[in-house]
């Protein structure tokens, strides 16, 4: 991570880039020079080059006078740290181990007065995909830092940039000569993290404590601890903001800003202090209570989070096809011929017919109407077959039984050509046998004309031998009029043929079985 960031995120036109930007003369950022790997007695070594510093400001805070650094030289050094924490975040990173150790000074009579952080080895990034990650607690990465100056968000597992701010808050007690109450000697991870939350619940309070053996504190160390509890957890710090509290501290002391570091050597740092006299910030909670709960309303919802990502991304999708790559534009081709080859539905021509643009269900239908009016205006006449009540062959396609074949009905056609009824007999002679009527009774639902072929015997001209012996039972007086049952009779008639076009074309085994029942029923 230390070398991705330093190949990424510090290049010398980076670094004078920014501080052309920001109108800076010194931005304590290391500027990356070169890495690579060497290979030596068959181990690989990965080595980075950058530039060469003094010593860290650790070792010489614990070398001066009373165990703190002055007034001026604290507020100058946190101005040098909030410039570079600034540049680092400009970067979409976060640093996550502020602290004297890693606060090296520079070479040289006027290096000396300049502080470079460095040591990236814990940084990472806050954002992904432009959005920033989203506020949780992450136990595989909890308790991220130097156990003193952890901040509350790396001790449940999730980075920010109010995280570093809260940091260097951390450090700035100590160099003012504070205490800090959960000293790693007698603090655990857990104990720190709760002790953490407690002193932000009462920032007042904590430094009372923790500048207990000196007298008062720093007025400015409550107004950033104030500002730092009140920042969220995807909120840009304000860093002008940040400097004017520690110019004005400085003013106040009677110093100005002049870029100069005072080190005033002496004995050794205090010692922090014994356990029981930290008791107050390191005793546990009540199980039942929530130490991060004002802390974790300092967030978006996650539904805001994923509102926000979306819309980041949907912008990010729009900006990239200002600008599409030839990838993107093959497929935006590709998508364009596929519309413009898409053809017009017209009206489907698969029906059957003289082009008219009505279907087989609908001519049968305008038939069937027909015959009905046909019916109607007859008055008490047997309807008869004629051209206009067939229809064609080349509409349906199947080849249907006399609409006059009805079981039981005395004027059937069957009754009358077994008669020897010239006019029925005629009809049947003239007219094409797939080109009868369309119409089913209730033993004849639909015959086709290969099942119709079977019926030969019985509509040509000859008398089969069976038949014969039927004639006294299928005489019939012609000249006798038609009474009530026949009405009903043709009635009944009519609600089968509506019945069976409702039907439609059954399975042909099962007309076929139909057909040859009924026949058997009749003889």
């Amino acid at each position: 991570m230390e070398v991705h960031f330093y190949i990424r995120s510090t290049k010398l036109e980076q670094i004078n880039s920014f501080k052309q930007q920001n109108r800076l003369k010194h931005l304590g950022i290391p500027s990356y020079i070169g890495s690579g790997a060497h290979e030596k007695d068959g181990q690989k070594y990965r080595f980075l080059v950058m530039e060469r510093f003094g010593s860290d400001l650790q070792r010489i805070l614990d070398n001066s006078e009373g165990g703190r650094l002055t007034d001026k030289t604290v507020c100058e050094v946190g101005l040098q740290v909030i410039d570079a924490l600034q540049y680092i975040h400009h970067q979409g990173y976060v640093h996550k181990d502020v602290k004297a150790s890693n606060l090296l000074v520079g070479l040289g009579a006027e290096g000396q007065h300049k502080i470079h952080l460095v040591d990236y080895g814990l940084c990472s990034r806050f954002t992904v995909g432009g959005v920033h990650k989203q506020y949780t607690h992450d136990l595989r990465w909890a308790h991220e830092g130097t156990l003193e100056y952890t901040s509350r968000d790396a001790h449940i597992g999730c980075s920010s940039r109010r995280g570093d701010i809260e940091v260097l808050v951390y450090n700035l007690v100590e160099w003012w000569g504070g205490v800090l109450p959960w000293d790693r000697e007698f603090a655990s991870p857990a104990a720190a993290k709760i002790a953490k939350f407690r002193a932000f619940a009462n920032p007042h309070k904590f430094l009372r404590h923790c500048f207990r053996k000196v007298g008062t504190y720093p007025g400015c160390l409550l107004e950033l601890m104030n500002y730092t509890a009140a920042l969220r957890f995807e909120q840009a710090p304000d860093y002008a903001h940040l400097r004017q509290i520690l110019n004005r501290e400085m003013r106040m002391n009677g110093h100005v800003r002049d870029g100069r570091l005072v080190f005033r050597l002496g004995s050794a740092a205090t010692s922090a202090g014994t356990e029981a006299e930290n008791a107050t910030f390191l005793r546990p909670l009540d199980p039942e209570t929530r130490i991060s709960a004002i802390f974790d309303k300092l967030c978006i919802s996650n539904t805001s989070w994923e509102q926000t990502r979306e819309n980041m991304r949907r912008v990010q999708d729009e900006e990239s096809l200002l600008n599409p790559t030839p990838a993107m534009l093959e497929v935006i081709n590709k998508t364009n011929n596929r519309i413009n080859n898409i053809k017009k539905r017209h009206k489907s021509e698969s029906y059957y017919g003289d082009g008219s643009g009505y279907t087989p269900a609908m001519l049968a239908v305008m038939q069937r109407r027909k015959v009905r009016q046909a019916e109607s205006q007859a008055e008490g006449e047997e309807p008869q077959t004629t051209s206009a009540n067939i229809i064609p062959t080349n509409i349906l396609r199947v080849s249907p039984v006399p609409r006059e074949i009805v079981t039981g009905s005395p004027n059937s056609l069957f009754n009358r050509r077994f008669n020897g009824d010239g006019a029925s007999g005629s009809c049947l002679n003239g007219a094409n046998k797939t080109g009868l009527t369309r119409t089913r009774s209730r033993e004849f639902p639909v015959v086709r004309s290969r099942e119709l072929s079977r019926l030969d015997p019985f509509l040509s001209g000859g008398r089969p031998r069976e038949l014969s012996r039927l004639d006294p039972f299928l005489s019939d007086s012609g000249g006798r009029m038609r009474t009530r049952s026949a009405d009903v009779s043709s009635a009944e008639t009519n609600r089968d043929l509506r019945s069976a076009f409702r039907f439609g074309f059954g399975n042909m085994r099962s007309l076929i079985r139909q057909v040859s029942d009924s026949f058997t029923n009749m003889f």
